[in-house]
């Protein structure tokens, strides 16, 4: 086993590879999207629990209560959109980094061996 010198390492380096890691782990990402759909139906939960009450206890009209259900489940369709769209969006930029990194690998190790065949 060899000894690493703190010299030898780079820890900005293995932060970014870390970092990088990180953000290409495509569980992270649906992680995240998944939590923003949780959130959604928790408030969606949360606002239509306050919509009931107000009506029963008669601070809203039967005419205000639909359309404050109504206003809500619009409100919830528009941000269930929103998700998938930014969902279809992460993917996108998720496959196109992905491509990009295969073709830098391709090109790094094309150059390395022309490099080597240029040496000898």
């Amino acid at each position: 086993m060899e000894a690493t010198s703190i010299f030898k390492s780079d820890p900005f380096k293995e932060f970014a590879q870390k970092k990088f890691k990180e953000l290409m782990d495509k569980e992270s990402m649906e992680k995240i999207i998944q939590m923003r759909e949780k959130a959604l139906e928790i408030r969606h939960k949360t606002q239509m629990e306050t919509i009931n009450q107000m009506f029963t206890t008669n601070k809203y009209s039967p005419k205000t209560f639909q359309n404050k259900k109504v206003d809500l489940e619009k409100w919830v369709e528009r941000e269930r959109a929103n998700i998938q769209t930014s969902k279809k969006d992460i993917e996108k930029g998720w496959f196109s980094t992905q491509e990009f990194i295969k073709r830098v690998i391709k090109i790094t190790s094309f150059n390395i061996q022309f490099n080597r065949h240029k040496g000898t």
